[in-house]
């Protein structure tokens, strides 16, 4: 396992560390049903885990409960490659990107409207722009736990695991949010 060093108070971390350190700063170990969204990190924490945990992890995710130890892991890996196709790790993303703007197409002014635009919209009008407060329930209804947790996290509430609870709350401040762009 690599090791990094760079750290001042001289003790030497492994990558996985400064992966679950990361995860933590951003609240990513709150937000993952699985404590990770990297697999190398899941992977190190399947390995200390006991079967009953493995089972309250796998009746929390979705997984099937098994009684033998290789099979529950083989089945909460499957699991865990899932959620991480809809949710990829965020530590890969660590290095800023660069936007280019060509700034000869548009004039600066419409640029300007456009950011205070975009700073100006609420979480619900840029991602449901024509929807009603029933539509807005019915999608939420389909969504996964994690796709609920991300969009209740984006709003500004903190990750609970109670799916009914998060729809409820979701659909409320929609329901704000669309009297207050509906007037």
């Amino acid at each position: 396992m690599k090791e990094i060093t760079h750290y001042a108070d001289g003790k030497i971390h492994t990558k996985i560390e400064k992966i679950q350190e990361f995860e933590k700063i951003y609240g990513i170990n709150r937000l993952s049903p699985f404590g990770t969204n990297s697999r190398e990190v899941f992977l190190h924490i399947l390995k200390g885990m006991e079967l009953e945990n493995m089972n309250r992890m796998a009746s929390k995710v979705g997984a099937p409960m098994i009684a033998d130890k290789r099979e529950q892991t083989a089945y909460l890996l499957e699991a865990f490659n899932a959620y991480s196709k809809e949710n990829p790790p965020v530590h890969n993303k660590m290095e800023p990107t660069k936007i280019k703007i060509d700034h000869r197409k548009r004039s600066s002014k419409e640029m300007l409207k456009d950011l205070d635009y975009a700073r100006n919209k609420s979480v619900f009008e840029k991602d449901f722009p024509e929807h009603s407060p029933e539509e807005f329930r019915n999608i939420l209804k389909s969504y996964t736990l994690a796709d609920l947790q991300n969009l209740a996290a984006k709003v500004g509430f903190n990750p609970i695991f109670e799916r009914v609870r998060i729809v409820d709350l979701l659909a409320k401040e929609f329901e704000k949010d669309y009297r207050t762009r509906v007037k």
